[in-house]
């Protein structure tokens, strides 16, 4: 049993496994309510930049319950097991179980369809996932609304308003959104801005550089040399 305690939510006491996740920084203490509760903690980040749409669409916490969760208490268990060794490859691999287990989470959440609104309930919907996970895996395609209901199921006027309706966005402008926050890594990991546009769907650099400025208030340009910048003034 433990007790979790955080700015802004009230308390939360729990007497069975569960895994909590704190999406943004948050000041909060965790009081062991009994002998023998054991406790990892650990601590990661999403990508270059949060205006990735998952991650926005994610509320400040996310608890999981082991018994709701067949896959997730095995997993922690290896995390348990791996913090007690320290051995080759100790860190490597609590980062690739604590990534799983974020994961395993986050589909969690997703399939018990306790979310309502937003990026979240659009991936627990039956028609509208199947849109979603089309422009996810296929960012590059010429997509257009027609194409995206199609990818539902649906009539071109039924899938705008439930799209809007479920996820509080245009499919228009959730596929920009999610474009920017894929250019984004891309272009964190050294691409070139053209390179870049060609692989989240743009054939002209103009055109993908408007849309960028248009979501991140600069040109990819400014975006990545900024980040260059930044690291040449990280001391070696």
């Amino acid at each position: 049993r433990a007790l979790f305690e955080a700015d802004g939510h009230a308390p939360m006491e729990f007497d069975q496994p569960v895994a909590l996740l704190y999406l943004n920084p948050t000041r909060h203490s965790i009081t062991p309510l009994q002998e023998g509760t054991e406790l990892v903690c650990g601590s990661f980040l999403f990508g270059a930049d949060l205006r990735n749409p998952v991650t926005r669409a994610l509320t400040d916490v996310v608890v999981t319950c082991f018994a709701d969760s067949p896959l997730l208490e095995p997993t922690v268990n290896l995390l348990f097991a791996e913090v007690e060794r320290q051995g080759s490859g100790h860190q490597a691999v609590l980062d690739r179980l604590l990534e799983v287990v974020i994961v395993q989470a986050l589909a969690d959440l997703i399939d018990s369809g306790k979310s309502t609104h937003g990026l979240m309930a659009g991936m627990a919907h039956p028609r509208l996932r199947q849109a979603l996970a089309a422009v996810h895996e296929r960012p590059q395609e010429s997509w257009t609304v027609e194409s995206m209901a199609e990818q539902a199921g649906m009539s071109r006027a039924r899938f705008a308003a439930t799209f809007r309706q479920v996820i509080g966005t245009t499919p228009l402008a959730y596929l920009g959104e999610w474009r920017v926050s894929l250019a984004m890594k891309l272009l964190a990991q050294g691409q070139s801005v053209p390179q870049v546009a060609q692989r989240v769907g743009y054939g002209s650099a103009n055109a993908f550089a408007r849309l960028f400025k248009s979501v991140v208030g600069t040109s990819p340009f400014r975006w990545q040399k900024s980040l260059n910048e930044g690291a040449d003034k990280v001391p070696a």
